[in-house]
């Protein structure tokens, strides 16, 4: 099945009006005349104190994170940016400067209830030690069969041509039904 190819969309004239074009081109602002600051002000003020939860750790204690939730609220940049959330300009847009002070101040206070709460971070390296039991069973295994290895390695130095066979080996017979029977070697019978 061959697939049709999509007809490429001519382009028009740009969405805006003439009018609207030379009013951003002669203006000093480049913000648009239904810009909304105070709504900005507060996305920003959102993000800036989620990275800083994010990035300091605050996220593992739900104390923390309420009080960096409740000092962005009672923050004025944002209690301003919210009175004035209905209202369209008339609210000057934070500068650089005033977020980064919002951030320090932030932690300045989160410093301050972690102090007054003894809240420790969890991501503090510990080392947990293992001791480990003279009387364990997969050692005690370990070194038996460490030791018959050894007793092999000597015996095969003695003898290069030997064969070990273990008393455990089964021989299969077949019995006049066809059945298959396992018997075992006795350990009187063995070769070495």
């Amino acid at each position: 099945v061959k697939k049709k190819k999509r007809e490429l969309q001519q382009e028009g004239p740009p969405d805006a009006s003439l009018q609207e074009i030379n009013q951003v081109i002669l203006s000093k602002s480049t913000l648009p005349t239904g810009f909304n600051s105070s709504k900005l002000t507060i996305e920003l003020l959102e993000s800036t104190t989620t990275q800083l939860v994010r990035r300091l750790g605050w996220f593992r204690d739900v104390r923390l994170r309420r009080a960096a939730d409740s000092f962005m609220k009672s923050h004025s940049l944002h209690q301003k940016a919210t009175a004035r959330l209905d209202t369209e300009g008339g609210f000057e847009k934070p500068s650089h400067q005033m977020v980064q002070v919002y951030e320090e101040e932030l932690q300045e206070y989160i410093q301050k209830l972690q102090d007054k709460m003894k809240v420790v971070p969890m991501n503090e390296r510990r080392d947990i030690k293992v001791k480990l039991g003279n009387n364990n069973a997969a050692l005690a295994k370990e070194k038996a069969k460490l030791a018959e290895m050894k007793a092999r390695a000597a015996e095969l130095a003695k003898k290069p041509q030997s064969v070990i066979k273990s008393a455990t080996t089964t021989k299969k017979k077949t019995t006049k039904g066809g059945l298959v029977k396992k018997v075992k070697k006795p350990d009187d019978m063995e070769d070495v």
